[in-house]
């Protein structure tokens, strides 16, 4: 990903977040915008990782900056204190970083590489700051099964060196955010997952 792309993704997640604050847009309006920028943003992660198994910093940033924004409009429109959401966003996407960069480096100590990508880490505590930790976990289950699956059908085709392979699975997890962003957004289907502010 160039540095004028991350700029641009940037740029673009910062002007939707500043139209929603100043109302600029409706309610409804923002979150079709939202989510399409949302989806912009991970196909754009699916395909540097998919490319070169990085993940551009800037790429998960905007990703957050977009899903805070709709996730506080969320929760202003029934009732919830602005200082609360960002308090318990900030722990949810903390707590995410520091819990999956610990299996991280626990991983590379144990086996000598890494198990999971640092921009992994970022791009899901970026999830969790858009969706909640707790919606997170359905994203990081459907991003897991479908890195199993892959795996799978590499090892048919390839035999014993699929083993070996990487995985590009922010090329996954990008995807899963955006398709438990649009469920909960939009139905509360998930339940308690979901989260208040996401409930119907």
């Amino acid at each position: 990903m160039g540095k004028a792309s991350e700029l641009l993704l940037m740029g673009m997640a910062a002007v939707f977040a500043l139209a929603v604050a100043l109302s600029w847009v409706g309610v409804s309006t923002a979150l079709v915008a939202g989510t399409a920028l949302l989806m912009l943003i991970a196909l754009q992660i699916v395909w540097q990782d998919m490319l070169t198994l990085t993940i551009a910093d800037g790429a998960s940033l905007a990703l957050a900056i977009v899903g805070v924004t709709l996730r506080l409009q969320a929760g202003l429109g029934i009732g919830f204190p602005l200082k609360d959401e960002i308090v318990v966003i900030a722990i949810e996407a903390g707590a995410t970083f520091a819990v999956l960069f610990g299996l991280r480096e626990y991983w590379y100590r144990r086996r000598g590489f890494d198990g999971l990508g640092l921009g992994d880490v970022k791009l899901a505590a970026a999830g969790a700051a858009t969706l909640g930790a707790p919606a997170l976990s359905a994203a990081l289950l459907m991003a897991s099964l479908a890195g199993l699956a892959t795996f799978g059908a590499l090892r048919l085709w390839r035999g014993p060196a699929a083993l070996s392979s990487k995985l590009a699975f922010g090329a996954l997890l990008a995807p899963a955010i955006v398709a438990v962003e649009i469920v909960i957004s939009r139905s509360g289907w998930l339940g308690p997952l979901a989260g208040p502010e996401w409930q119907p």
